[in-house]
């Protein structure tokens, strides 16, 4: 089935890596809720600055900027209505306060206002048109919307007005990389090591994965080496080699460096997710099973962890291990039911989740809730010929044959060489006793698969050869 693409939003220093640990994962799945911009004026602690700003406003009930740090501050602590009510004072004191514009549209973006946020943002600008930081938070809203030309030409405005501005750079390449156009975002994570900011580390990192993705790992284990020796404590580089060495099959070194991940960050949910798929791959289930439920108590939204666990009860309800009897396979494909559905109100165009929901309600004979889930992943992909073809089955063993046909071929429709459709569809005319048509499916069917299919399939086709043969 095909990947799930990350939403997870780009910022700055924070949010940059938030969005780069997520789409460098080789299945992590990010819940449907932007990561947050939160750039503020404040630079004390949250309290302090609101205690400060407090201390001076009762002196001077009109100082703009001590409603601007105190709206700040507000935002880092999430208070955003708070924080979008001082700000409106500060602004209302002094219109042309581009830093009280910033925040402000930083509570609005945290709320998902993101129209309120671009008004602000603009605004921002047009008090001063050489704010590249305003027009990186633009980019970012951009981007959640949708929007990514619009985006992009806002990243590329920011190192227009600065071309020192390495945060522009990072996350131009970043959005590069995503739409596909790789040699210009490798360009843009070089210019951002060159210019050797505090976005160094991320840059590499970046690079190491757009490296990883072309194949070309020594280039990315060199890049993550250059990272791990300016910060030997980042749990994301640990992570970066964990996915890269998955990639290059050597399973129990990414393990390794999922594990180092995790002890230099205990709240590293994207290295539990991939260590726990390796586990499943492994057959560790136990092992698997814990790592997506920790992530899950860290962050109870984390839509992939919800669907790896679902993944592993619905393997476990397949093999029958540990079980005997059918009332357990039952309960374990209740349990990929529970989480599937978990993952898919947090990602609601999670369509993998529909599917392997689909699978688990077809495992357990509730064919029509099979087919309703498999219905969805249609409407979000209808070139999707796995979706039609398990619809098909759900249909054909709901004896629904008219359905099942009409399925089966737009599967062919869609994959000319896929054998099971005309299986399925041979199955169908041999019920209906339309032999003719059964024999010319079953032959479709043993031709792609060169002869060596179903003995049972064969059996019939020499059945049906034989009783066509006879006078």
């Amino acid at each position: 089935m095909a990947k799930i693409k990350p939403l997870f939003a780009s910022g700055l220093l924070l949010v940059a890596l938030l969005y780069i640990q997520v789409s460098l994962a080789d299945d992590a799945v990010p819940s449907a809720t932007p990561a947050p911009t939160t750039q503020v004026t404040a630079t004390l602690m949250p309290q302090d600055t609101i205690a400060t700003a407090e201390g001076v406003l009762s002196l001077d009930a009109n100082n703009a900027e001590a409603y601007n740090n105190r709206g700040a501050a507000l935002v880092k602590l999430k208070r955003f209505d708070e924080a979008i009510a001082d700000l409106d004072k500060a602004l209302a004191i002094n219109p042309k306060y581009g830093a009280a514009y910033k925040n402000r549209g930083d509570a609005y973006y945290q709320k998902n206002d993101f129209d309120s946020a671009l008004d602000n943002y603009n605004k921002a600008i047009e008090v001063d048109a050489k704010d590249a930081e305003a027009y990186i938070k633009r980019g970012n809203t951009f981007k959640n919307q949708g929007k990514y030309a619009a985006s992009l030409a806002s990243y590329s405005k920011s190192v227009e007005v600065d071309p020192q501005y390495a945060a522009g750079y990072l996350d131009r390449a970043i959005l590069l990389h995503d739409l596909g156009c790789i040699d210009e975002a490798l360009a843009d994570y070089t210019k951002t090591i060159n210019l050797n900011t505090d976005y160094v580390v991320e840059a590499y990192y970046g690079r190491a994965n757009t490296y990883g993705e072309q194949g070309n790992y020594d280039a990315a284990l060199a890049d993550l080496n250059q990272a791990l020796a300016i910060d030997p404590q980042n749990a994301m580089i640990y992570y970066g080699l964990g996915i890269l060495y998955r990639r290059q099959g050597q399973i129990e070194a990414a393990i390794d460096s999922y594990t180092q991940a995790i002890a230099l960050d205990p709240y590293y949910i994207q290295a539990y997710q991939n260590r726990g798929n390796i586990y499943h791959g492994q057959g560790r289930d136990d092992e698997a099973i814990a790592d997506y439920t920790t992530a899950i108590s860290i962050y109870p939204q984390f839509a992939a962890a919800y669907y790896g666990r679902g993944n592993v009860y619905a393997a476990r309800g397949k093999s029958g291990e540990g079980v005997g009897n059918s009332s357990v396979l039952i309960k374990d494909y209740t349990r990929s039911i529970e989480d599937y559905t978990q993952a898919i109100a947090f990602y609601p165009q999670y369509t993998d989740a529909y599917f392997n929901r689909g699978n688990s309600y077809q495992q357990i004979s509730e064919f029509d809730k099979s087919i309703a889930d498999y219905t969805q992943v249609i409407a979000l992909d209808p070139t999707d010929a796995t979706a039609y073809y398990a619809r098909a089955l759900s249909h054909h063993y709901n004896q629904e044959n008219g359905s099942a046909i009409k399925d089966y071929m737009k599967v062919i429709e869609l994959d000319p060489s896929n054998a099971n459709a005309y299986w399925g569809l041979g199955d169908i005319y041999y019920e209906q006793d339309l032999y003719e048509q059964a024999l010319t499916n079953y032959h479709h069917y043993l031709d792609l698969v060169g002869g060596s299919g179903e003995q049972y399939v064969i059996d019939r086709v020499r059945e049906l050869e034989t009783s066509t043969a006879t006078p």
